[in-house]
């Protein structure tokens, strides 16, 4: 790598980000003292091919502080995020990269949201993610 080129890390960062609301579950994989009861219901805010941001308007607050020391200390939390698509369900594997909550007043819920970096997809999963990202380009336009 030549001096001043972009890490692999970094070029992903550098992606295009493509605004993309949908509802979704999030399903945690591991590891077992970050797991939830059953799957989280969220929303996409925005997706590129590595990863995506979503945002979570109800999260157990218990489970937040949680997933903050977790990912803090550099553990991922992997997780499954399942979505529909026009051309059914989409579920991508990935790991939480980062994670936010802003404390509220409500006792057992905060808002949060999280960066999730998609792990290694199998080929059905890359192109359809490929062609959810094609669909969104063109009508971005």
């Amino acid at each position: 790598m030549t001096p001043g080129s972009p890490t692999p890390d970094s070029s992903r960062r550098s992606q295009e980000r493509l605004g993309f609301v949908s509802d979704c579950q999030v399903e945690v994989v591991s590891p077992a003292y970050t797991m939830l009861a059953k799957p989280l219901p969220g929303k996409t805010a925005n997706i590129t091919l590595n990863g995506m941001k979503l945002l979570f308007p109800l999260f157990p607050k218990r489970t937040a502080g949680t997933w903050r020391k977790a990912v803090d200390a550099y553990e991922r939390v992997h997780v499954r995020v399942d979505f529909p698509t026009r051309g059914g369900r989409l579920v991508l594997p990935g790991a939480v990269v980062w994670f936010q909550a802003d404390e509220g007043e409500d006792p057992d819920t905060v808002s949060a949201a999280a960066g999730i970096l998609f792990s290694v997809l199998r080929e059905a999963e890359s192109r359809a993610l490929k062609e959810l990202l094609a669909h969104l380009e063109t009508n971005y336009d």
